[in-house]
């Protein structure tokens, strides 16, 4: 079990220092983590892990060249399998590999945890310390561009199999997993979100996966009529601000403005001039605000009169880029995805 799913174990007992932590890596890396957290003992002690399962992990996300990792016993201690890829293929290039992800380990952990390869001499002092072996082992193919290193070939039919007969388990489990949580959201909030952060957060990023789990979160919400129509809710009459957008990552630049959202509705392309997607159509108001330009001068937005026509134009693009961003973030978040947002002064 990598750490992700290790973690997405964690999260179903609803710790939120160890939900908080999940978050903290995905956006910082694993390396932040460790920093925040007080070091490496405390971070396997929140988080519950294992050192060789925080250096399985540390290796895929530092080593892009890294294409697969097998575990086993040395010595009865942990030994990972490190297959790798390299343009550079010199006789010592995989000792050279080896040296390098223990060195990085080394600093990322500050020594405590220590990782060694497994051919080192025995009056090294890794050796004899050592938490993990590793074994690094440089991708072969043959002419036609095929892996030939008989392990990893093994290793790899192994995987699929297992991939196959879990493939429904895991989809049921799936479902499960979010209704609960989903569950406790609406009974904790009073409101559920497609939280598509989380979704990224827990690793479940290929785009067959995503599909499934907004599928889920449709049907959890009583169907895609019922969403729009929380959409609209949402916004219709409501007044936000920049500081919403900041609040959802967006970068406002010199703007600071609160603003009113008037009116939407959805629909549809039509065929054959349209593919069938989904558009939404919106209208705002400017109610007060400011804008501070490139040269450092200061202009009231509600004031047209005061702005030339060429600058005008400029910040009525920006200011519709930055509303549109923010209503695609707040839109997916209802598990609605929209091919476009069309945005007019109301």
């Amino acid at each position: 079990m990598n750490l992700r799913k290790k973690i997405r174990k964690i999260l179903l007992e609803n710790d939120e220092l160890k939900l908080s932590f999940l978050k903290l890596m995905d956006r910082f890396g694993i390396g932040h983590a460790l920093e925040v957290s007080g070091g490496t003992d405390k971070f396997l002690e929140i988080t519950g892990l294992q050192k060789v399962e925080l250096v399985r992990q540390m290796i895929y996300e530092l080593f892009d060249e890294v294409s697969f990792i097998e575990q086993s016993s040395y010595y009865n201690k942990p030994i990972l399998r490190i297959y790798f890829d390299s343009d550079d293929n010199p006789a010592n290039i995989e000792s050279w590999f080896a040296n390098q992800i223990t060195n990085t380990i080394s600093e990322y952990t500050s020594d405590n945890v220590i990782v060694c390869p497994y051919w080192k001499p025995d009056w090294d002092w890794r050796k004899k310390e050592a938490d993990v072996y590793i074994d690094t082992i440089l991708l072969k193919y043959d002419n036609l561009g095929n892996v030939i290193n008989e392990n990893y070939l093994i290793k790899n039919e192994d995987e699929k199999s297992k991939k196959k007969l879990l493939k429904e388990e895991t989809e049921d489990q799936l479902e499960k997993f979010f209704i609960k949580m989903w569950d406790k959201q609406k009974e904790k909030q009073g409101v559920v979100f497609y939280d598509e952060k989380l979704i990224k957060m827990l690793g479940l990023e290929p785009e067959n996966i995503t599909h499934r789990i907004r599928k889920y979160y449709v049907d959890y919400m009583g169907g895609h009529e019922e969403l729009e129509r929380n959409v609209k809710n949402f916004f219709v009459g409501q007044t936000f601000s920049t500081n919403d957008l900041q609040k959802n990552d967006i970068n406002v630049g010199g703007y600071d403005f609160v603003f009113k959202i008037v009116g939407v509705r959805f629909g549809q392309t039509k065929i054959p001039l349209g593919n069938g997607d989904l558009e939404c159509y919106a209208s705002f108001d400017i109610i007060e605000g400011n804008v501070t330009v490139f040269s450092g001068e200061n202009f009231d937005l509600t004031d047209h009169d005061s702005i030339s026509d060429e600058l005008w134009w400029q910040l009525d693009q920006e200011i519709k880029d930055l509303i549109e961003d923010f209503m695609y973030k707040i839109i997916n978040s209802f598990g609605i995805e929209v091919d476009h947002i069309y945005l007019e002064w109301g």
